[in-house]
Order: structure tokens, then sequence, then C-alpha cells
């Protein structure tokens, strides 16, 4: 295995323990990196797996769980600092 795929099996294992954290333990920082990560992650798993469907869907589902964290967190934050309050769509 060369170096890309190790890293890129280290970043996934590390974005797969980072999401079975609790929510309250993530802060904007933290979850930037982590996007950051996911979004690498993803992108070797389809380079380097492009023949393993089942992981370039794992990777997909890893960013989209991300991105989703991040706008809840980042509402929750902008909310917190500005007295915003967004509408809840039904």
């Amino acid at each position: 295995m060369n170096t890309t795929q190790n890293t890129t099996n280290n970043t996934f294992e590390m974005v797969t323990e980072a999401l079975d954290k609790p929510f309250s333990e993530y802060d904007l920082e933290d979850l930037h990196t982590l996007l950051c990560m996911a979004k690498f992650t993803r992108t070797q798993l389809k380079k380097y797996h492009s023949e393993s469907k089942a992981l370039q869907e794992a990777g997909d589902d890893y960013l989209k769980d991300l991105l989703d964290l991040h706008r809840e967190l980042y509402d929750r934050e902008f909310r917190s600092t500005s007295g915003y309050k967004r509408k809840e769509v039904k």
C-alpha cells in the first residue's frame, strides 16, 4: 500500500471515530477540520477505490453527515451570538 492510501485509511478511521463523538463536544473549528478530512477521504476513496461502490457511498455518507453537523452547529453558534431564530420548514 502506498503512502497516499495509508493516509486515506488513517484519515477515514479518524473521521469515523470523530463522528461517534456526541454532538455537544464539537466546536466550529473541530468540525471544519473534520469536514476537510472527510472531503480528502472522499476524494481519495473515489480515486483509489473506484471499483468499490460501497466505499464510495461510505465516503459520501460521511461527508453528508459532517455537512449536516456543520450546518447545525453554525446555526446554533450564529443564533447564540445574534439572537437569530431560523424558521423550521415543514
